[in-house]
């Protein structure tokens, strides 16, 4: 089967058992290193929920990818333009961030838009593409990709990638396969993301755990490193919540969408 990033040949690695009763092939590529399913034919029933109910850490996951978002954005980007939550869900970082003072909008195929509703994106350029634990559910990801790029040459995504000494061969070893939600179906490794950034012509930056940035902005490492070190980035990051804070959108939301529900 061809890989769906590269197009390359892919070679099947296991099988296994998605949403506990269809039996999936898996394959790796050895050119950009995706592993990745067989045509998931299951998606209809896995997204039944479009938020599943194993994702027990959206929340916390929310509000420390806003942390590390405030301090990228105020630092390396530009804070006064327009930015995009790329599969956004309920809209919860979304509207985390416009309380910080950023213009943010909101995108997503599955999920219904309770937080950040009047602020949907509508096709313009943005300085920045969020996409959160996104890059996993890709099922055409070369293609999920390229509309990506066509939106912003920065992109800030997070995703786990595999072990770059081996490619996990059963589900017992790599929690993320996540085959009883049946959602996960292409996985990324530190070789794959420097393929597609290799292929757009952008710097890859691997953040924090799993954390990555793909950008034009030939970033200072040195700088990178410290405002990602784990000794002390929490303060860091808290001070820049806490000082941007004032610079909220709050209110101002609260009158555009009391003027939109009087016409």
């Amino acid at each position: 089967m061809n890989c769906p990033l590269c197009g390359k040949k892919g070679f099947e690695i296991f099988k296994g058992n998605i949403l506990l009763k269809y039996s999936v092939q898996y394959f790796q590529c050895h050119h950009c290193g995706l592993i990745f399913t067989e045509v998931p034919y299951w998606l209809n029933e896995s997204y039944k929920d479009s938020i599943s109910s194993l994702d027990t850490g959206i929340m916390s996951r929310n509000v420390r990818n806003a942390l590390c978002t405030n301090v990228l954005v105020d630092k390396f980007f530009d804070r006064g333009g327009v930015f995009l939550d790329y599969g956004g869900g309920y809209g919860i970082f979304t509207r985390m961030m416009r309380d910080l003072g950023y213009d943010w909008r909101w995108v997503d195929k599955y999920a219904p838009n309770l937080l950040a509703r009047g602020f949907e994106y509508q096709f313009e350029k943005c300085e920045l593409v969020t996409a959160f634990e996104l890059f996993e559910h890709f099922v055409e990801p070369g293609k999920e990709i390229e509309e990506l790029f066509k939106v912003s040459e920065n992109i800030l995504f997070s995703t786990l990638l595999y072990d770059k000494e081996m490619c996990y061969k059963q589900f017992s070893e790599w929690w993320y396969y996540s085959p009883i939600a049946g959602q996960h179906v292409a996985f990324y490794s530190e070789k794959t993301c420097k393929y597609i950034a290799a292929n757009y012509k952008v710097y890859y930056y691997h953040l924090d755990n799993d954390l990555h940035l793909f950008t034009k902005k030939n970033l200072s490492n040195r700088f990178i490193k410290f405002f990602f070190d784990k000794h002390f980035r929490w303060a860091l990051q808290s001070y820049f919540y806490r000082k941007n804070l004032k610079n909220g959108k709050s209110l101002v939301d609260m009158e555009k969408m009391i003027t939109l529900l009087k016409i």
